[in-house]
């Protein structure tokens, strides 16, 4: 073990105070440890499918943390109703669900809403989970078949999850088969996602409405960045809007960066494949792509008075229209993106979209990949050092990746890499050493707390070896690489989290 992981070590060990509960070791389902966790718990999850409900205690600062992700560990509904529901209004941000694939849940009622996870009070954090499978079916209103957000105590924080091949099926009103945020609280934010392949759709002739596939909002004030929204389809058999996002009436919503690409409407009446607006509601739509969406591009309500704010998208290849009852914004362009194809909806280094916006929103300092914004592919040379990228994918020159699983007893190690040779440094530091910064994202500042873990040339990173030591499980870290290309040309990595298990 070298000086620097001793000294890694022992400030995890120095940190290590929080109660941590294990399931299924000490505890043989979650809902046992939820029920036995007090303020400031966090409870780990070994991997397997657990067939369980869960309606969340009124006790803030529980983090549930599946230890080894979404790729192992399941949530099962097994078709009984809602996965995981939310209903205090005291939770904060404090209170963490994380790493999880929430699937098989199943809502018949007449008016149905959240059968993945519903929000209907509080602001948890919700991050890094594979919500899949979920199903609303009944035969009224249907909301929200993936994460369904709603009631005015509702701000969750929303960040790099996975929500695909959610269904809401036969409503009278199917409103957001991926997401639905209704009616809920102003600081409601939905970052990173990756929402793509929900469907709304028919099985039975009565008439039936579908608006929002991949995310649908209505009466709120929400800001959503950064996400990736793809392939989502609003096949209701008689009116659709919206494949990839509807705004109705009495909504503030800011559209920040995002990717709207391969959505689709059908049906008798259809409106909006990309994004549709309607009703009486204010709309900011910057830096986005919408691109190849059918029919159209962005689509307005023939009678709504929305005021849409459009500035520096891509809006380009839409077959019905690229702009509908709406003029082009300041800065828009229409060009092909130029994905890297097929399911990934990453830029190729030519493409139009890479610095090309003066300007993110706070909310999109970071990528889908959680990338820092600032990571421009001119590396910071060109006439306007600063430039960022328009969609959710910010192309990046360097790259920190984890190999190995940051488990007690074993060893894993961090890698700096860089698209260009450069010298680097890689600190890490727990999260009350993380601070927000401007247009570079979360970035670790405070050197009391930071430890430079290893330097050199790229690529070149630093491993750590964990003690078998049981007092490290639930420690939270983070690691941040730094990059030179030159005397006076920085890049910093994405950030990576890790939970000790």
């Amino acid at each position: 073990m070298t000086l620097r992981s001793i000294a890694f070590v022992l400030l995890l060990a120095s940190c290590a105070m929080a109660q941590v509960l294990r399931v299924p070791s000490q505890y043989p389902s979650i809902g046992a440890a939820l029920a036995a966790a007090a303020s400031g718990t966090t409870i780990l999850v070994a991997p397997g499918t657990y067939s369980e409900r869960l309606s969340w205690p009124p006790v803030d600062g529980v983090r549930l943390i599946a230890e080894q992700g979404a790729a192992t560990t399941v949530l099962d509904g097994a078709f009984g109703g809602t996965v995981v529901e939310f209903t205090w209004a005291g939770l904060t941000p404090a209170t963490v669900l994380q790493g999880f694939t929430i699937t098989n849940g199943l809502l018949a009622a007449p008016a149905s809403a959240g059968a993945g996870v519903a929000v209907r009070s509080g602001a948890p954090t919700i991050a890094h989970n594979r919500i899949t499978g979920n199903r609303c079916v009944g035969s009224g209103t249907n909301r929200g078949a993936g994460l369904a957000i709603l009631g005015a105590d509702s701000h969750p924080k929303v960040f790099y999850n996975e929500i695909d091949g959610n269904e809401l099926r036969d409503g009278t009103r199917a409103e957001g088969a991926g997401i639905c945020v209704a009616d809920a609280g102003s600081t409601t934010f939905l970052l990173g996602n990756r929402i793509h392949d929900n469907r709304i759709g028919s099985t039975s002739a009565a008439p039936h409405t579908g608006r929002g596939a991949g995310i649908y909002f209505a009466g709120v004030a929400c800001a959503a960045s950064g996400n990736m929204i793809t392939r989502n389809r609003c096949t209701a058999n008689v009116t659709n809007f919206g494949g990839g996002v509807m705004v109705d009436s009495g909504s503030n919503v800011r559209l920040s960066n995002n990717t709207i690409a391969d959505n689709a409407v059908a049906g008798t009446q259809r409106r909006g494949g990309g994004v549709y607006i309607d009703g009486t509601c204010i709309v900011q739509l910057w830096g986005s792509i919408i691109a190849t969406n059918s029919d159209e591009g962005i689509a307005r309500g023939p009678t709504s008075p929305a005021y849409v704010a459009l500035n520096a998208n891509d809006v380009w290849g839409n077959p019905g229209g690229d702009y509908v009852n709406l003029p082009p914004g300041i800065g828009d362009i229409s060009a092909d993106p130029q994905f890297v194809g097929g399911s990934d909806y990453h830029l190729l280094p030519g493409s139009p979209c890479i610095d090309n916006h003066a300007w993110a929103a706070p909310s999109a300092w970071t990528d889908v990949d959680g990338d820092s914004r600032l990571l421009d592919a001119s590396l910071g040379t060109g006439p306007t050092p600063i430039r960022y990228d328009i969609g959710a994918d910010e192309a990046a020159a360097t790259r920190l990746t984890r190999i190995g699983s940051p488990r007690i007893g074993t060893t894993f190690s961090w890698v700096v890499s860089s698209s260009q040779p450069a010298t680097f440094a890689l600190a890490f530091a727990f999260e009350r050493a993380n601070q927000p910064l401007g247009s570079f994202g979360v970035v670790l500042i405070e050197q009391a707390q930071a430890v430079i873990a290893a330097f050199g040339t790229t690529p070149g990173g630093a491993g750590v070896s964990l003690p078998n030591a049981p007092t490290l499980r639930g420690v939270r870290l983070f690691a941040q690489g730094l990059t030179l290309f030159g005397p006076t040309v920085g890049q910093l990595t994405n950030l990576d989290e890790i939970t000790v298990y």
